[in-house]
């Protein structure tokens, strides 16, 4: 997989070529890979029943805490909102685990919001912690483990619907954040060479060469202002 800067670079050097002065900035060139790669991705897997591979796929990080409600219900939520997921295949596809080795071994199993209320309650299950994401936007978890309370931050793999807004939230395995222009942008490699294609052929023709069409000796072209 090709990283943020590496595709970025890409198309912005195939642009030089076709001009000397590209006024065409690595952060325009960012924003339409992040445009063009939700285009590709629903293109390929809105109609199709297969799995999305994982390197489509975003980690973030987030830190989890107990929190009372107005009805003295105690809840186990993350702090932090949590980014939009793209549900092309289902939210079943989210993964959580534990950051740090203590919670490793509990199975982390998605429900729908509706169904939180039920699940978790059987002593027979309690090395299961179900999640599911709510209208708050938060993280919610639920397990029969107490245990479980402790847990202090967990990650979350997903397909995410605006990757530069969920940067914020990024974070390597061990939990730590990420330059996310280093990171491997969120795109399986068959579809990297048509993302860079595609950002280019867009941008292509807003770019202004000035041409020598003057059949005689001069460098008429030398006479052009660059600026």
């Amino acid at each position: 997989m090709a990283t943020w800067n590496e595709i970025a670079y890409i198309i912005q050097d195939k642009l030089k070529l076709k001009s000397d002065d590209s006024s065409v900035t690595i952060d325009h060139i960012v924003f339409l890979m992040l445009q063009y790669r939700t285009i590709l991705l629903e293109r390929k897997y809105k109609d199709q029943k297969n799995s999305i591979p994982t390197s489509n796929y975003q980690t973030i990080c987030v830190d989890i805490e107990l929190d009372t409600d107005c009805n003295n219900i105690t809840q186990v939520r993350s702090i932090q909102n949590i980014p939009s997921f793209t549900n092309l295949k289902g939210n079943e596809s989210i993964k959580v685990s534990a950051i740090g080795d203590l919670f490793n071994n509990l199975e982390y199993v998605y429900t729908s919001i509706d169904r939180l209320p039920y699940v978790g309650n059987n002593k027979w299950l309690r090395n299961i912690i179900y999640f599911t994401t709510a209208t708050d936007n938060k993280l919610h978890l639920k397990s029969q483990n107490h245990n479980f309370k402790y847990l202090k931050r967990v990650s979350i793999a997903g397909m995410l619907d605006n990757p530069k807004e969920a940067l914020a939230l990024s974070c390597d395995v061990n939990g730590n954040p990420c330059d996310y222009m280093e990171t491997k942008f969120p795109l399986e490699s068959s579809l990297v060479s048509v993302l860079i294609d595609t950002v280019y052929n867009s941008l292509e023709g807003t770019i202004y060469r000035p041409e020598d069409d003057v059949n005689d000796a001069s460098d008429n072209l030398s006479k052009v202002p660059t600026k």
